[in-house]
């Protein structure tokens, strides 16, 4: 499937010297995948390297019927990941 960048990702990478390719690894390469009840989006999350450090990263996507839309990047502070599971926030998709 075709994966896409949108106008705000690619401000994102700008803006914060982001390499151009890490959303697209972390959206192919992720060890675990959940749908965020408040933004109704899908987020893809990778442990990598991120300015210097291993850092969860968070690629929030959107499926379309022939292309996925990556919308923007960002790294996890320490205890967000739990907080986000725990509150309900994210719900996991079953990997198939």
């Amino acid at each position: 499937m075709e994966v896409r960048y949108s106008q705000h990702l690619e401000i994102r990478l700008t803006m914060r010297g982001i390499p151009h390719e890490l959303p697209r690894i972390v959206y192919e390469n992720a060890k675990r995948r959940f749908h965020d009840t408040d933004s109704d989006l899908d987020i893809a999350v990778l442990r990598t390297a991120f300015y210097g450090r291993q850092r969860d990263v968070v690629v929030a996507y959107r499926i379309y019927s022939d292309y996925v839309l990556l919308i923007t990047i960002h790294p996890l502070k320490e205890g967000q990941f739990e907080n986000r599971i725990r509150s309900g926030r994210w719900t996991e998709i079953p990997s198939l």
